[in-house]
């Protein structure tokens, strides 16, 4: 086993790993510390000899993922990682090139190779950015748990006779992979709201669970409260910071005075054709769109509400949304009737930040 220097097609000094006179490994790139990929080799090459010498064996060479990226193992023992280096002009992630390499390592001193299970998990996990996603069965009756890197982050019931709670749960399960390997985060979990009190949450434009009626008993009336606290569970599972006026992604901000409307105009019809139910969270607004979901969040005591514009108004000077009873509750504005607030139009779901 010899290190060697070696040049490549650009006249650019390379390095490769000899075993019995055949190359077993070529790099090209320096570390990002500025060592030498002959450095690297020489490195590596006494590294598997200290194996060989304590009687280890090549054969159990692996990749692992590391904080950095990738490297290749023997048993706790590194012998090369990856370097952001080397993946210059290369379509392959890191942990796939530490697998090229372990193989590679395997090849070379006639051990057998990595099985091809293996790049379809690498795969796997490169396309999942490092999460562990499983579904369990839970042993109280017919439920299942969507699990993300070992936490609960939903507990699901049956509630469709043609559907098991666990394969409902699979379901969900496969919308949060597909979802992530198209570059969705934590940051992209959201609450939001369709009509009336109908929250759910969201990953990109898939919703991932629904708020539904017959959590009353946990959560009152208050579906907001209901699916902010889902929506933050979840988020923390991935790593992302909890749903607020400060991280949630707004299109337009505006400042004013929030008033709430509601028992003479309870039944009537809104000025979108809907009519007024003050227990629902929506609101009025003078030029937003209906439909448009905006996020209300009081100045003094920084609580938020999602709310639906259905309506128009309010009409008096200074005041620039008008909340539903139920919203209006849901910050604490019933009794005051009135308070300064910050209101936020949120992106669409699906919509990704520039």
């Amino acid at each position: 086993m010899q290190p060697v220097r070696v040049f490549g097609r650009s006249n650019r000094e390379a390095a490769a790993l000899l075993v019995n006179g055949q190359i077993a490994l070529r790099l090209y790139m320096p570390s990002e510390s500025g060592i030498s990929a002959f450095e690297r080799i020489e490195k590596a090459s006494g590294v598997i000899e200290d194996i060989l010498k304590q009687n280890g064996s090549i054969g159990s060479a692996e990749p692992v993922s590391t904080e950095k990226g990738a490297s290749v193992l023997v048993g706790s023992v590194e012998v090369l990682s990856v370097e952001n280096n080397d993946t210059i002009n290369t379509y392959m992630p890191p942990l796939l090139i530490a697998y090229n390499w372990a193989n590679k390592l395997r090849w070379a001193f006639g051990e057998p190779l990595l099985a091809q299970n293996s790049i379809d998990d690498i795969i796997r996990s490169e396309r999942l950015r490092g999460h562990d996603i499983e579904v369990r069965r839970n042993k109280w009756g017919d439920r299942a748990d969507v699990i993300v890197d070992g936490r609960v982050v939903m507990r699901i019931s049956q509630t469709d006779p043609d559907l098991s709670a666990y394969d409902t749960a699979r379901e969900i399960a496969m919308v949060i992979e597909d979802e992530i390997s198209k570059g969705r985060g934590g940051e992209d979990i959201r609450p939001a709201i369709s009509k009336g009190n109908e929250y759910s949450v969201r990953l990109g434009n898939s919703v991932l669970s629904l708020v539904r009626r017959e959590e009353e008993a946990l959560y009152g009336s208050n579906y907001w409260a209901a699916a902010l606290d889902r929506a933050n569970k979840m988020r923390s599972a991935f790593g992302a910071d909890p749903f607020s006026v400060d991280t949630a992604r707004s299109a337009f901000t505006q400042y004013g005075i929030a008033s709430w409307y509601g028992g003479f105009f309870h039944g009537r019809t809104a000025a979108s054709g809907e009519r007024y139910d003050m227990n629902q969270f929506t609101a009025a607004h003078k030029t937003l769109p209906f439909g448009t979901e905006v996020l209300v969040t009081r100045l003094d005591n920084k609580k938020s509400v999602l709310v639906r514009i259905t309506d128009r108004g309010p009409f008096i000077a200074g005041r620039i949304i008008d909340l539903s009873r139920a919203a209006a509750e849901s910050i604490g504005l019933v009794g005051q009737g009135i308070a300064r607030v910050r209101i936020d139009i949120l992106e669409k779901p699906g919509k990704k930040r520039r």
